[in-house]
């Protein structure tokens, strides 16, 4: 069981209901490889959409050995991402980042800074964003991390467009898509695919935007990964709305139960990009969700709904409306 447990990590990358399998019982391995192996199964449930699960077993993991209390840290911080905790996210992921340089790993260090060029962009700092990511481009090719540099690729390449730059995130995204093809990753082909065909449409090539993106929404079914399959269907019903906004909002529609597990900053865009392809006035008068609507579906308070909101207009997203009153996107927002 030990040499397996030493590949989990990287196995839940792309295989995360083995890893459960494989971390059933910890119970007759040394407590080092016990927390390496709660730390991997941990990711996985996340990975799987079971987000409480994941954060009750990461709490238990302690501080004794570095690499996994950097790996608990991840994914702390990531789930604080999913909810709009920015700062905790942040908080959680410079520790990952200290515990990863105390165990010489270094491309997890660069990791930690791609999770942090995250928090950048949420908060709207997409500049700050763009230059972390691109500090981190060097030190994952010095440490031969292929998955770790397409991450940080597909990122950079993702704030690139929402920067207006739609040729360099080209160039970047098709190096991403690119190295994807080396991972036995399904999962994140499935978002690389997708973020592919979105940067296409945004460069001018809307047939393959709408021909990568298909195909995207196709493995995403064939793996079963919900937050793969929300995004790829919302990034084809954007760019298909302009000429056929009956299929973009029948894709939407298909999209919004599998965002329950891609994080509240997806289901508040699902909602309102919803909205935006109202066909009718009655859709319309619906789409014209108040924040207290929103936050009924989302089971968050108000409060965070406005949160939410804010964060998309400091990202750039049109929305339109006020808080009391109501929010919709402008046509062409792509989710």
């Amino acid at each position: 069981m030990s040499d397996s447990l030493s590949d989990a990590w990287d196995l839940g990358r792309r295989d995360p209901a083995r890893v459960l399998a494989l971390t059933e019982d910890l119970s007759r391995v040394g407590p080092v490889e016990q927390a390496r192996g709660t730390a991997a199964r941990a990711h996985a449930l996340r990975r799987l959409g079971r987000s409480e699960e994941a954060r009750e077993l990461a709490e238990s993991i302690g501080d004794a050995d570095p690499l996994a209390a950097a790996r608990r840290d991840v994914l702390l911080g990531s789930l604080l991402l999913d909810e709009g905790q920015y700062v905790g996210a942040a908080t959680a992921f410079r520790r990952s980042e200290d515990a990863y340089r105390e165990a010489d790993d270094f491309a997890g260090v660069a990791g930690a800074r791609t999770n942090l060029a995250l928090v950048y962009r949420h908060l709207g700092d997409l500049p700050g964003a763009l230059e972390a990511l691109r500090s981190t481009l060097g030190q994952f090719s010095s440490a031969r991390d292929t998955y770790g540099l397409a991450v940080a690729l597909l990122n950079a390449a993702q704030i690139e467009r929402e920067l207006g730059d739609a040729r360099a995130a080209r160039v970047h995204i098709e190096q991403a898509w690119e190295l994807t093809q080396k991972l036995d990753n399904p999962v994140f082909g499935a978002f690389v695919h997708s973020a592919l065909g979105a940067i296409c449409a945004a460069d001018g090539d809307v047939d393959r935007g709408i021909v990568e993106l298909e195909a995207a929404v196709a493995e995403a079914r064939q793996v079963g990964a919900p937050p793969a399959l929300a995004e790829a269907l919302g990034s084809l019903a954007q760019v298909v709305a302009p000429t056929d906004p009956h299929r973009a909002r029948e894709l939407l529609a298909e999209a919004l139960p599998h965002t329950q597990t891609a994080g509240r900053w997806t289901q508040v865009s699902a909602w309102l990009a919803m909205g935006d392809l109202a066909t009718s006035d009655a859709e319309r008068l619906d789409a014209f969700e108040t924040a207290a609507g929103l936050a009924e579906r989302l089971e968050v308070s108000e409060r965070t709904v406005y949160r939410d909101v804010a964060a998309l207009v400091r990202n750039g997203v049109p929305v339109r409306g006020e808080a009391g009153v109501g929010y919709r996107l402008d046509r062409g927002f792509e989710m």
